[in-house]
């Protein structure tokens, strides 16, 4: 029990500093938590001593107490003055001290490497490791690798290799070349080179394998720290990767070269690319649904995903089984049984007295062992592969030294040592997953143990552990889903069905042909390609029958998250209580699943119990603005959508923008209106009307494309909707105008009392009775407002809030018309655009007072 609690302990104290560090000073942390590691390890050990030293003693002291003759002054200075327990708590203290110190200082040493500002730089690029994506141009998909820079120097001529816009350049400013001050930069940093090949002219790029150099001119960037509009923070992926920056290719100076690195580690690498290569020959000459199965079966050997597709894994989100992509405790521990009984079998024929001198238990433990470790770093030594490397190898010592421990309680140190090792795991979401995983699991097999099936009929087996499968599955399925909505945003329900064949049949038959295929492969080539074959057979048909659940489902198929931090420790209350030792009764499970059943219904995100919602969606498109115009009893929703720029928002984006729609309760839409004559737009109301029934749409200007079974409505001036909480009016937009600048179509949104959430500038809100939702790109269209509408008398007594994008042009002779009092700007939170935000709210403000 002191275990479970001390590790919870230290987990939530982790969880909290990693929470406060980035928004700590990086000099805060330098100066006071930078601690030489050697210093750290002899600290660590000498405190794991000394807790081993305590136990031998504890026990001796039990003993005593036993047997009252013996150790009788140990019986005295123990249990009267309690020194024991003193000291338990004191090793405990110092432990998560240590745990504290590890937290800091690696978050001190990793921010030494940061940088501080985007910045063009020249350096060499070593490459140890395959990439997470492919450069193709036919199929235009993306390219990350991560590189180590050296011989890093700036390049005070950047404007020279700007290949796009002045925005990618950081050095332009205003139209000048003037550089920005220099910034100290580190000797090596660890970068994630970054190739796009959708927008924009790509710099072409030679194949990078693992151990070659190459030298690039790159434009840096520092992580955003701010999270996207899904919840995912690129600066927690990144930092759980000791990644120090993004890096857009700029230029390409010559071709690569040896990195002449001869490591166990980046051979091994090699060998991974090399099967990329083997099954990425031919490629294009199959159907792309067998090619993504193919895809599928380098992610089940390798780990590598570069190949796999985004429909793809939008088909396997969809089902619930993305786990399944990834290498596992199930990969791990199969090729290690597969290569220990080989070994085995040859130490029978060739060797056989080498077992006078270790057991074959012993040395089939070994074996597992090392060639877990092996295969671990070959796939990349993710989170779920480690952890069953660490306990394998924990269970391995324990039974050596036959250690009193239990199997969760070795499954709790390993955890330890994980955050021990790199705290930074426990931004990792497979962690979490992977062990609650395996705790479930570990009662799984007790049960199944405490039932003796060996006495009962073959039938009766097979029906009882077929039920219980189900009874495991589910309870699976309940464990993932607090955590998966806290990490995900949303759940699958098929997931709860789909796995309960998909885990055996990926499990059972594909994973194992996979492996024992991927050992074949150094001997007998032609064999394995004829086991990849089975293989890429049998998720062929998985992906079809997935495609048909798909189509018939209608999109009605997840579970989004309505609840905050107090849900998902209410819980995991009731999931520690359920997986716990027989230390409290069951029966406690029922009242943390009580009151977590009101926190949902009275959550954090329940409806206002009056007035209008005006929610500003976030997105990750810099030319996007999203808006919720949402009534109190959220029945009546209206979504308006414009585009700045001409990047079409991408499947992705949209999911995203659909998810959010999901998490304020949004059954259906009213009405959708597009604000700017945008043709990419139109597919984006088309897909969302594939999810979300739409009454109405409105559409600026013209476009070519046309929705089936959704009327589109000009969206021009005096055009107007009227509900019993709110109306709806267009002031701007004429599309009978040859001229697309006047087109644009400004929204004003009345109602007894607004809200509004979101947007850079005033939080208060108060009162505030119209919102107009500018949407002008150019001045033309307010010039023609004011020389059309010069005589119209607009309403001063109402408390307006002029709500613009950052991209979209105002004019303060209109907002003087309209008696604007308070002004807010949609921007996408980077560090320049909420600058830019607050230096255009300031000058308007100052404009404002020298009117007064």
């Amino acid at each position: 029990m002191t275990i479970w609690v001390f590790a919870g302990v230290v987990i939530a104290l982790c969880l909290g500093l990693l929470s406060i560090t980035p928004n700590l000073p990086p000099s805060l942390l330098n100066s006071a938590f930078l601690l030489d590691d050697r210093l750290f390890i002899w600290l660590s050990l000498s405190c794991f001593v000394l807790c081993i030293l305590h136990a031998v003693f504890s026990r001796r002291h039990a003993d005593g107490v036993a047997k009252p003759n013996r150790h009788l002054w140990v019986d005295r200075f123990f249990l009267k003055l309690g020194i024991n327990r003193l000291i338990m708590f004191g090793l405990l203290g110092l432990m998560a001290c240590l745990f504290i110190i590890r937290v800091l200082s690696t978050h001190a040493v990793f921010e030494q490497s940061v940088p501080r500002q985007a910045q063009t730089v020249r350096a060499t690029a070593t490459i140890l490791e395959i990439s997470d994506g492919v450069y193709d141009e036919l199929t235009g998909s993306s390219y990350r690798q991560v590189a180590q820079l050296s011989d890093i120097s700036l390049v005070h001529n950047a404007h020279h290799h700007a290949v796009s816009d002045h925005a990618d350049n950081p050095f332009w400013q205003d139209g000048s070349a003037d550089r920005l001050d220099d910034t100290p930069l580190t000797g090596t940093m660890t970068v994630l080179l970054r190739q796009d090949v959708r927008f924009g002219k790509a710099i072409k790029l030679p194949p990078l394998p693992p151990n070659t150099k190459i030298d690039l001119t790159l434009l840096i960037e520092p992580p955003n720290k701010k999270a996207n509009a899904d919840g995912f923070s690129g600066y927690r992926w990144l930092y759980t990767r000791h990644i120090h920056a993004n890096a857009k290719i700029v230029a390409v100076h010559g071709k690569p070269r040896s990195a002449d690195d001869g490591s166990f580690i980046v051979k091994l690498q090699s060998l991974r690319w090399e099967l990329r290569e083997h099954f990425y020959q031919n490629w294009y000459q199959y159907d792309i649904k067998i090619a993504q199965a193919q895809a599928v079966v380098l992610s089940l050997l390798t780990g590598d995903r570069a190949l796999i597709n985004r429909d793809t894994k939008d088909l396997y989100q969809f089902a619930g089984i993305s786990h399944l992509l990834a290498i596992s405790g199930t990969h791990v521990m199969f090729l290690a049984l597969i290569l220990a009984g080989f070994l085995a079998t040859m130490v029978n024929q060739l060797y056989p007295r080498a077992y006078q001198y270790i057991p074959r238990r012993q040395l089939r433990a070994w074996v597992m062992t090392v060639a877990a470790f092996v295969y671990a770093w070959f796939t990349g030594f993710d989170v779920p592969a480690v952890r069953t490397v660490y306990m394998l190898l924990a269970v391995v010592v324990v039974q050596q030294l036959a250690l009193p421990i239990s199997a969760a309680s070795v499954l709790v140190i390993v955890a330890l040592a994980m955050i021990w090792l790199d705290p930074s795991v426990l931004w990792q979401a497979g962690f979490w997953l992977s062990f609650i995983a395996v705790l479930i699991l570990m009662r799984y097999e007790s049960q199944l143990t405490a039932l003796d099936l060996d006495k009962l009929p073959l039938s009766r087996r097979i029906f009882i552990r077929f039920i219980m499968l189900c009874q495991m599955q589910m309870w699976l399925f309940i464990a993932m889903l607090p955590l998966s909505l806290v990490l995900f945003g949303k759940v699958s329900l098929w997931g709860l069905f789909v796995n309960l064949w998909a885990v055996s049949l990926f499990g059972i038959v594909i994973v194992p042909i996979n492996l024992l295929a991927g050992v074949l492969f150094m001997f007998l080539p032609h064999l394995a390609d004829w086991l990849w074959q089975i293989s890429t057979y049998l998720l062929y048909r998985v992906h079809y029958a997935l495609e048909l659940i798909r189509f018939g489902d209608g999109g009605a198929i997840w579970v989004h998250s309505f609840f905050g931090g107090l849900g998902l420790l209410l819980l995991l209350l009731a999931l520690g209580i359920w997986l716990m030792p027989k230390i409290l009764p069951k029966s406690l499970v029922v009242l943390p699943l009580l009151i977590f059943t009101f926190t949902v219904i009275n959550g954090s995100e329940k409806p206002r119990s009056s007035g209008v919602s005006v929610i500003v969606l976030a997105s990750d498109m810099a030319g996007a603005k999203q808006i919720l115009i949402q009534d109190a009893k959220r029945t009546t929703n209206w979504l308006i959508l414009a585009s700045y720029d001409d990047k079409p928002l991408t499947k992705v984006h949209t999911d995203t923008l659909i998810h959010q729609l999901k998490r304020h309760s949004v059954s259906s839409l009213a009405g959708i209106i597009v604000q700017t004559p945008s043709d990419h737009l139109v597919q984006t109301v088309a897909q969302i009307k594939g999810v979300i029934p739409v009454g109405e749409y409105w559409q600026a200007g013209h476009t070519k494309r046309q929705l089936v079974n959704l009327a589109t409505q000009s969206c021009h001036e005096n055009k107007s909707w009227q509900g019993d909480d709110f109306s709806i009016k267009a002031i701007t937009g004429w599309p009978q105008i040859i001229d697309s600048q006047v087109w644009d179509c400004t929204i004003q949104i009345n109602a007894p009392k607004l809200h509004l959430t979101g947007g850079i500038g005033m939080d208060d809100d108060s009162d505030i009775t119209s919102v107009i939702i500018n949407a002008a790109t150019t001045e033309k269209l307010w010039q023609l407002w004011l020389w059309i509408c010069q005589d119209l008398t607009t309403d001063l007594s109402q408390n307006t809030m002029w709500l613009s994008h950052i991209q979209a042009q105002s004019d303060s002779q209109v907002m003087d018309r309209f008696g604007v009092h308070h002004l807010k700007i949609i921007a996408k939170p980077t560090a320049q655009n909420i600058s830019t935000a607050q230096r255009q709210i300031q000058q308007w403000q100052q404009m404002q007072t020298a009117k007064d």
